[in-house]
């Protein structure tokens, strides 16, 4: 009796000619575009966001202790966005409420420029109602963890800008090198 020998299996790290996957074979396998960037920055990127949140309550409490209607609503929007900024980034925080845990398992299956919009409209709203420092100062760590998930949504394709101009540079340096003198004649 011959036995057979089973297949190899493709865990996704790298394709079946020995070389890495690309972008659109990680979406075919299940795997989000995210996964290009380390762990450590996704993880550093949370933390940023908890901050952010964090800052953001804080300061929009802090906000609420004014006579101006405008200003105390904006307070208001930064608490309650805040609270929202800390449900997306650290759900643990959030756990008491009931719809965390849908709400996370729907904006992590999403791509990364989603909540880096998302991040930049909370940012904005607060503004829109007050124009103070403290609505400024709130606002801004939201608007950076934006910038940072914008980068995350880029990844490694500013990669491929690069390595194009590098190759084209290669291609005229071998173009120079390659270059028949031009034979001239004598005119008379």
């Amino acid at each position: 009796m011959m036995k057979s020998t089973p297949e190899p299996k493709n865990f996704g790290s790298v394709g079946g000619d020995g070389q890495p996957p690309n972008t659109q074979d990680m979406q075919r396998d299940g795997q989000p575009p995210s996964q290009e960037m380390g762990f450590c920055f996704r993880m550093f990127v949370k933390g940023v966001g908890a901050f952010s949140a964090l800052v953001l309550m804080a300061l929009g409490l802090l906000n609420c202790i004014t006579i101006s209607g405008p200003c105390i609503l904006s307070g208001v929007l930064m608490i309650f966005f805040g609270l929202l900024v800390l449900m997306l980034e650290v759900p643990i925080c959030c756990s008491f409420l009931e719809i965390t845990e849908p709400v996370n398992k729907w904006i992590e299956s999403r791509p990364p420029w989603l909540k880096a919009i998302s991040y930049f409209i909370l940012a904005i709203i607060p503004v829109l109602f007050c124009h103070g420092v403290i609505v400024f100062l709130g606002v801004l760590p939201v608007f950076c963890t934006g910038v940072l998930y914008g980068l995350i949504f880029v990844g490694k394709k500013g990669d491929a800008v690069q390595s194009a101009h590098v190759n084209r540079k290669m291609e005229m340096s071998k173009l120079v090198a390659n270059e028949q003198p031009m034979a001239t004649k004598d005119i008379p």
